[in-house]
């Protein structure tokens, strides 16, 4: 933003207060976009099309994103819906 003027919208990827502060701070962003999408549509009456992407992560993720009948099912926890599968993890940790 600071050198080329435009604004910029970013964070999807990010996953923590810390890391949306970082980017803040380093004046990195303009418009903070935390991907809160299945929890967002779970409460909105009007909700049409959740765009998911797999990345090959399922394997990592404790309870993946649940389909039925054609339509992704929220789950019940609060926050921001991923528990990590950290023993999945833990066998692909560089040492």
């Amino acid at each position: 933003m600071r050198a080329g003027g435009l604004p910029i919208a970013a964070g999807e990827n990010l996953h923590t207060l810390y890391e949306f502060r970082h980017l803040i701070a380093a004046g990195g962003v303009t418009f903070p976009e935390p991907d809160v999408t299945v929890h967002l549509l779970a409460a909105a009456p009007n909700r049409s099309y959740l765009e998911a992407h797999g990345f090959g992560l399922d394997r990592f993720i404790a309870e993946p994103l649940r389909l039925e009948a054609g339509e992704a099912v929220a789950p019940e926890r609060p926050g921001h819906g991923i528990e990590f599968d950290w023993k999945a993890l833990d066998a692909v940790r560089a040492r």
